[in-house]
């Protein structure tokens, strides 16, 4: 069966100013699991210069699934984005922009991956608006965690905005499940 493409962008507003994100995430001791939902187990391989690290994750999707990803650092641009190869369950790339915005930071996270297990692949057609659910979620729940780690007071009591039911899923009431 044959890998599945996907495309994923999501936009993080961050009360802080970058400098202070940029210095939280990249900190040699940072603890990504302990305020990212979802992330269920990491281990970092960190060089001085950021580049060339790289990252053992399992994910836990909100529907039921895992994932297993090595991602490994191969542009930096201090303070202004990342680049990075995913390899594992998904294979592709990803770029994290960093920016200054009227709420502190403002991170572009852009996802181009290709799915590796033969479910995902099979599935894919039928699951691919279930897959785009769960990433929205996992990405919703990284921002407010993000947000609540550096002690921001208005986005730790804020519920993180709801994912919208992918509109080629029905809703089970709804006509159209039946």
């Amino acid at each position: 069966m044959p890998a599945r493409s996907y495309e994923f962008a999501t936009v993080w507003r961050i009360a802080a100013p970058v400098d202070t994100t940029w210095a939280f995430l990249t900190a040699p001791e940072q603890r990504w699991h302990d305020w990212w939902p979802y992330l269920e187990s990491i281990g970092v391989d960190r060089t001085g210069e950021l580049y060339g690290s790289v990252a053992r994750c399992v994910w836990r999707s909100p529907i039921g699934y895992r994932l297993r990803l090595t991602l490994e650092l191969v542009d930096v641009d201090v303070g202004r984005q990342v680049s990075l190869a995913v390899t594992g369950d998904l294979d592709g790339t990803g770029v994290i922009g960093f920016a200054p915005d009227h709420c502190g930071s403002r991170l572009d996270v852009r996802w181009s991956v290709r799915t590796r297990r033969g479910w995902m692949n099979a599935a894919g057609p039928l699951l691919r608006p279930l897959f785009r659910y769960g990433h929205d979620v996992v990405m919703s729940h990284g921002e407010r965690g993000l947000n609540r780690a550096l002690g921001s007071p208005d986005s730790a009591d804020r519920a993180p905005r709801k994912p919208r039911r992918p509109r080629d899923v029905p809703a089970p009431w709804s006509r159209r499940s039946r």
